[in-house]
């Protein structure tokens, strides 16, 4: 495995969460540790916005890099892996309450994502995974039942927004509870009744996910969790298309890392045609094919040979690479890289990010935010499409007066000389917000 340069934050700390690492690339970190030329600012502010910290200091530990580390950092990370393992073991024991509750009723429901990873071990570690909730999926017919056993637990509901496009979209419409919150404690419950909304549903039916369902046994309880090739399918799909991850280059590498530990955990027993045909059938074919191309470039995870390489994939590559370093950079949290020509290199990527969200966004909006079968909805997709980019707040701040200036404060910035950076240490960064 190739170690990458440092003026790339986003794959080098790709390259400390790979599960793939041999002996040789874990040796090459090791020395670039030791000859003291990491920029751990920049990779801890990477790990944190990409919420994949404790995984960072969980992969350190095994890979036998932690003493490498400036104590001061090392101690951060284990405090905080610490606050996460009580708070994991805290999600571990409302999973289980709710499983509990659950079964006293008869109602199946299905672990998905991080509460999934809690049957199998995934990590090996409790506190590897930062989880926001827990989800479960539960039939239709079993909502209302679900919600006042929630409500029994002390959950108290919490609204959100989703239910202004009832009845408007057949694939918008809310596809989970309102979210359930226990006071005093971090548990809060998402109960699902589709496994998502939009492109992301559409390739993983409700049928499909129910037939392709499988019994863990789990600390006295039998959860239901998606079978291999099915988690794997669902997983890929969330982290890329509900939010427009892959069209606005903001791929998470948290999200990245669990691909690539459920690709080496199942590996044998995941049926890859079925996966790609599944995303290809619902316009997802190139995406499906950059995120594999993401963990392979980036965490060293085999390809399949069932998924036929494209030699347009690594362009999309450095286009998610770059845009998370570019981002960081204008936020004040990383240097540009220090050769002008480099620099130039990220100046241009960043316009073609732009570029590329601008013009794939409407094709997003149409399949997601405007879907409904049929040619008939066609004048009422436009409309919804038309009336989605007229109301966004963020038209203002690009087509106002201080666009063009913003602009042209960020292209200095990056083209600053090196030696004038000192000056700027007090300087706002163009673009940057307070507390982020």
């Amino acid at each position: 495995m190739k170690v990458p340069s440092q003026d790339n934050p986003y794959a080098f700390l790709a390259c400390f969460l790979s599960p793939w690492k041999d002996a040789k690339t874990i040796e090459t970190l090791a020395e670039e540790i030791d000859r003291g030329k990491v920029h751990w600012e920049s990779l801890l502010h990477m790990a944190n916005v990409h919420l994949c910290t404790p995984l960072w200091l969980v992969r350190l530990r095994k890979d036998g890099l932690l003493p490498f580390l400036p104590p001061d950092l090392r101690r951060y990370l284990e405090s905080l892996h610490e606050a996460n393992v009580a708070r994991n073991q805290a999600l571990r024991k409302a999973t289980r309450e709710l499983l509990s509750k659950l079964n006293e009723s008869n109602v199946p429901a299905i672990l998905l994502k991080g509460a999934a990873s809690f049957c199998d071990d995934l990590y090996e570690d409790v506190g590897a995974r930062m989880m926001v909730d827990i989800d479960v999926l539960v039939k239709p017919q079993h909502s209302e039942l679900v919600r006042d056993r929630l409500l029994e637990l002390g959950y108290h509901e919490e609204p959100d927004g989703f239910g202004e496009s009832v009845g408007c979209f057949d694939s918008y419409a809310p596809h989970h509870l309102p979210p359930f919150r226990k006071p005093g404690t971090p548990a809060v419950i998402e109960a699902h009744i589709r496994p998502s909304r939009g492109q992301a549903g559409r390739v993983l039916p409700l049928d499909v996910v129910w037939r392709h369902s499988q019994v863990k046994t789990w600390e006295g309880l039998s959860p239901l969790v998606l079978a291999p090739s099915y988690r794997l399918l669902h997983h890929t799909a969330h982290a890329l298309v509900p939010f427009g991850q892959f069209v606005g280059s903001t791929v998470s590498l948290a999200q990245l890392a669990e691909f690539a530990y459920l690709v080496a955990r199942y590996g044998s027993a995941l049926n890859w045609s079925e996966w790609f045909r599944r995303g290809a059938s619902q316009g997802l074919g190139r995406q499906f094919r950059v995120y594999l191309n993401l963990a392979h470039e980036l965490m060293a995870m085999p390809l399949p040979l069932e998924v036929t390489r494209v030699c347009w994939a690594r362009r999309h590559v450095a286009r998610v690479s770059v845009a998370a370093n570019y981002r960081a950079c204008l936020y004040g949290h990383q240097n540009p890289p220090a050769s002008l020509v480099e620099r130039g290199k990220w100046l241009g990527i960043g316009i073609y990010v732009l570029l590329h969200r601008c013009l794939t966004r409407p094709l997003w909006v149409w399949h997601n935010l405007c879907y409904k079968k049929g040619l008939r909805s066609v004048p009422f997709r436009l409309f919804h499409l038309f009336r989605f980019f007229v109301r966004r707040r963020a038209n203002k701040s690009r087509l106002g007066r201080k666009a063009p200036r913003n602009t042209g404060k960020k292209m200095a910035f990056l083209l600053t000389p090196r030696h004038l950076w000192g000056r700027r240490q007090d300087v706002p960064v163009p673009g940057a917000q307070p507390g982020r």
